[in-house]
């Protein structure tokens, strides 16, 4: 009986074995394994949604829909760089869906793999180089990362994507920081004529640039345009000092203004006192042959034969006589003949550019740099529009002036005249004399660009520009 009643319950046990081996659960579907992921990831339970996840990427490691889960799963995880492995590797399967690289770098700048982040949206931007937003979120990591050069190359396409007077004053901050004061004035003017919710961002920089480049007086007037429409700005800002520097050098400009004036007053003087006292004394009245003068109100022309003017009183002489006599003396080598004829020949008719010029040639020959200057600066007043005369002004100021003074006229002379081959030869000699070896490179090279091929200077300076390094 007990034997049957054994058989009984192990025939009993068996039946029930077959029944709940067939009642099993198959094994989940990765549509479903996703589900179970969200659900535990709905309660908190990330490690067990990632189980979940990860055994279901054994099984199939190409499916994109669960790596998607798995990369959310890995960040809310706090695990952002499995994230990212996860985002690239989506983004290897679906080239065609770029913004998985955008995750990819998120979680990459979340992990603190700023490089890896970087070339990651360079990635994306090659796909994708239209989006602006991201070209910014590109350029701020590189500004951020101290590579000025990606920041601005960023910046820059964001700008040809879409203009802003943001960006623009984001450019030509860079600029400013790279010492690039002519691109950083462009910028800051070009944000300026845009947003005006940056008017003070853009004037502020333009104040900077000015400054930083020794352009005081627009400087100056900068500073008292952004007191006027900006009021305390400045003194709240870092360019809080540049306001007692600027009235410094207003205080210098005028006593230089009254010193400069003074002197030339004393030039003037000088000048004249040395013409009288160099004309030449007229013959007596006895000895001259008599001239019958005729009314004034009826002037008459008198004509001199050729052969006779050789036995004209040198005090009747016209200023032309005057003019023919110095250069002859000159070309004789009597210095200091040819320019009391030229004196007289001014003094006659002061307005002759080229006779002051010839005349401050003269000075220089002789070594008198002052009066030299004073000639030219006569010259360049009659005729401010000849780099001639503004070249002699500057080679006898390089003798008399302070080096500060001076390299301001060099650069006005520049500003005028950029592409006259003396001024151009004479600035980069004097440039490369002073030791600035760039600027010099740059002046020869402009030079050979506009001087004629047949230019005496010419194979001079391409020595020089050898010399340099160029």
């Amino acid at each position: 009986m007990i034997r049957l009643a054994w058989k009984q319950i192990l025939y009993s046990g068996f039946i029930l074995f077959v029944i709940f081996s067939g009642c099993a659960k198959k094994e989940a579907t990765i549509e479903e394994l996703i589900l179970q992921a969200e659900d535990l990831q709905n309660v908190g339970q990330f490690d067990g949604a990632i189980v979940l996840l990860e055994k279901g990427l054994e099984r199939e490691p190409n499916r994109v829909d669960l790596l998607e889960e798995l990369a959310f799963a890995y960040s809310a995880n706090k695990d952002p760089m499995l994230a990212a492995m996860s985002f690239m590797r989506i983004a290897e399967l679906v080239p065609d869906q770029p913004e998985y690289l955008i995750y990819a770098a998120n979680a990459m700048t979340e992990a603190g793999d700023a490089v890896g982040a970087v070339g990651v949206y360079g990635q994306y931007l090659t796909r994708n180089p239209s989006d602006r937003p991201v070209w910014l979120i590109l350029a701020e990591m590189q500004k951020q990362r101290g590579n000025l050069g990606g920041a601005l190359e960023a910046f820059l396409a964001a700008e040809n994507v879409q203009g802003s007077s943001g960006q623009e004053i984001s450019i030509a901050g860079l600029y400013l920081q790279a010492n690039n004061l002519v691109q950083a004035q462009s910028w800051f003017a070009r944000a300026l004529d845009g947003d005006s919710d940056f008017r003070d961002d853009s004037l502020l920089g333009l104040l900077e640039t000015a400054f930083r480049s020794k352009r005081f007086g627009e400087a100056d007037a900068l500073l008292k345009q952004l007191d006027a429409e900006y009021p305390g700005i400045v003194d709240q800002s870092v360019l809080q000092p540049v306001r007692e520097m600027l009235a410094e050098w207003s205080r210098r400009r005028e006593l230089a203004k009254e010193a400069l004036a003074e002197m030339d007053a004393r030039n003037a003087r000088g000048l004249q006192e040395a013409i009288e006292s160099a004309q030449p004394e007229e013959t007596p009245v006895e000895d001259q042959p008599p001239v019958e003068e005729p009314p004034e109100e009826t002037p008459v022309a008198i004509e001199t034969p050729e052969e006779l003017v050789e036995e004209i009183p040198v005090a009747m002489a016209n200023p032309t006589s005057y003019i023919a006599l110095a250069r002859q003396r000159r070309d004789e080598g009597k210095i200091d003949e040819a320019i009391g004829h030229f004196k007289t020949a001014l003094i006659k008719n002061d307005n002759q550019p080229s006779v002051w010029g010839e005349l401050s040639r003269l000075y220089m020959e002789s070594g008198n740099n002052r009066w030299a200057q004073a000639t030219a600066s006569e010259a360049m007043r009659r005729e401010p529009d000849n780099p001639t005369f503004v070249l002699l002004h500057l080679r006898a100021a390089i003798q008399t002036m302070d080096v500060n003074r001076f390299i301001r006229e060099m650069e006005d002379a520049f500003k005028k005249f950029p592409e006259d081959p003396g001024i151009l030869v004479f600035i980069g000699q004097a440039s490369a004399d002073q030791g600035n070896t760039r600027n010099a490179r740059i002046l020869f090279q402009k030079f050979l660009q506009f001087a004629p091929l047949d230019h005496p200077q010419r194979s001079t300076v391409e020595m020089e520009l050898n010399d340099l390094g160029n």
